[in-house]
């Protein structure tokens, strides 16, 4: 049995290396909001993300969390004022696949991989979309009329650089075959035309055309992922399609600014794998067809390096330019 003066300086003591390893990150925010950037509109998938970080961070960091709205360019302007940020805890960004294509679409004022890694959120697959009363019953059926008549099957995009539209040109080149990029404003225009006939395919996250897909108004052609989509069991990935090389996954993660301290990231992956336990966050990637991924640090640095050499090929093959 320990005696009670002996117990008081073990509590002591421990109380101590507390005091000296916690308070070093909850100090770090000053009281000061943490600012969450996201460079796209409210209502998409980086916006629903950082809005469950805001409400859910402030429980494990101590100071209030903010969303911040910077849209344009693809991420571009959001990513150019978190590049100008001071390397503490106080600003960080939500980014996805655009993030990585990007250094191939523009001339960027700094440089993408300066940014600290800090987590990937999660991933997931897209879906390759027809018709219902198209002739293409399977993704083999599409790539083999394209291959006997190469432009005229249509592909519709919400816009240039988007995961759909580097997805589908990353399929293009495996396949060999010539497909008609039409781009629109926004991915509502798009999927009214598919329905209606006007285009051949879209590639389209999950939560966009679930509805649809459910009623029979659409069919699914292929899963752009490795696995298939748990809600669509029968419907087979690109790669069981005929194609064993092709994967295209979007997914979405949190950096800060160039040369944050490390016990101000590992404090802040700690506080994000905690979110990324919680069950908000865990169903509005599956609404998303995703899932949560707890890729962390150097390894995301590595993931995000990986992604920004893929997507480069895909823009140089496919002769993307952004308008």
């Amino acid at each position: 049995m320990i005696a009670p003066r002996t117990f008081m300086r073990l509590i002591t003591c421990a109380m101590s290396l507390v005091a000296l390893t916690a308070p070093s990150f909850a100090q770090s925010f000053s009281g000061r909001p943490v600012r969450v950037i996201v460079g796209f509109a409210t209502g998409g998938i980086n916006d629903g993300i950082a809005r469950i970080l805001a409400a859910k961070l402030p429980d494990r960091i101590g100071t209030q969390v903010v969303v911040e709205n910077r849209p344009g360019a693809s991420g571009v302007i959001a990513a150019e004022h978190l590049a100008t940020a001071s390397p503490d805890s106080q600003t960080l960004m939500v980014v996805s696949i655009a993030h990585t294509a990007n250094p191939s679409l523009y001339k960027l004022r700094f440089d993408t991989e300066a940014f600290t890694p800090i987590a990937q959120i999660g991933g997931g697959s897209s879906l390759i979309t027809a018709n219902v009363n198209s002739p293409f019953k399977t993704l083999a059926d599409l790539i083999e009329h394209a291959r006997k008549k190469p432009g005229e099957v249509k592909m519709a995009i919400s816009g240039y650089g988007t995961f759909g539209h580097l997805a589908g040109v990353q399929l293009f080149n495996r396949a060999g075959i010539d497909v008609l990029v039409v781009p629109y404003k926004g991915g509502g225009p798009l999927i009214v035309d598919l329905l209606g006939g006007r285009i051949d395919m879209i590639i389209v996250s999950l939560v966009s055309v679930s509805g649809h897909v459910s009623a029979g108004r659409m069919r699914v052609l292929a899963v752009t992922g490795t696995q298939r989509e748990p809600t669509l069991p029968d419907v087979p990935t690109v790669a069981e399609s005929g194609m064993p090389a092709y994967e295209a996954m979007n997914w979405w993660g949190v950096v800060g600014p160039p040369k944050m301290p490390k016990p101000i990231v590992d404090g802040l992956i700690a506080a994000i794998s905690a979110v990324q336990d919680d069950k908000s966050l865990q169903d509005l990637l599956e609404k998303e067809g995703a899932r949560v991924i707890k890729r962390t640090g150097a390894d995301f640095g590595k993931h995000i390096a990986s992604e920004i050499e893929r997507w480069a090929e895909v823009i140089k093959k496919g002769n993307i330019k952004t308008e």
